[in-house]
């Protein structure tokens, strides 16, 4: 086969390897902000088997798309003429391809175990909810959260909106 034809094929492998990272990246991020705030929706067995398979079925088809990326891109290069001998090539010599299939699959299942325990870890919605002085405890340490870092005092007044206090606020300091 032509040597350009061989790295183009390569150069392609490895944009579909970037890709797959990008995908995988996006969907778990995204993935991650629904189990943040999610809410009681979350507690509902059908909503937390539908996360759970999409977890671990993305999880593995993007493990084996790149892995078959990492495995197509390694039988490429080996395939150029003096690939070898080049800095990269004695490098890859070095570290076989089979240490990043390992690391591959050991840190998609470490981020697979810790999503389904967050799924399966929720504290169910008859107890956290139940009790009215326990109903809105995330949101109120968001605003919480939010107040510390403006440096403005502010009440929570719902799920909706933070709305600035109707008290007066008095700077601690002349210049504030």
């Amino acid at each position: 086969m032509d040597q350009q034809k061989t790295l183009d094929m390569v150069r392609t492998r490895a944009a579909d390897i970037r890709m797959i990272v990008m995908s995988f990246t996006i969907s778990h991020a995204a993935l991650l902000i629904v189990l943040g705030f999610g809410g009681d929706g979350l507690s509902d067995s059908g909503i937390q088997l539908s996360l759970a398979t999409f977890i671990v079925l993305g999880s593995v088809w993007c493990l084996a798309f790149m892995d078959d990326g990492m495995q197509d891109m390694m039988a490429g290069l080996s395939d150029l003429d003096g690939f070898e001998t080049s800095a990269m090539g004695q490098r890859l010599a070095k570290q076989p391809i089979v240490i990043f299939r390992v690391v591959n699959v050991v840190f998609v299942g470490l981020i697979v175990a810790a999503e389904l325990m967050a799924i399966y870890e929720r504290v169910p919605a008859t107890s956290a909810t139940s009790d009215p002085s326990q109903r809105g405890r995330r949101w109120r340490r968001m605003a919480h959260a939010i107040t510390n870092c403006s440096g403005r005092r502010r009440r929570f007044t719902g799920r909706a909106a933070l709305t600035p206090s109707t008290r007066s606020i008095r700077p601690s300091s002349p210049g504030f």
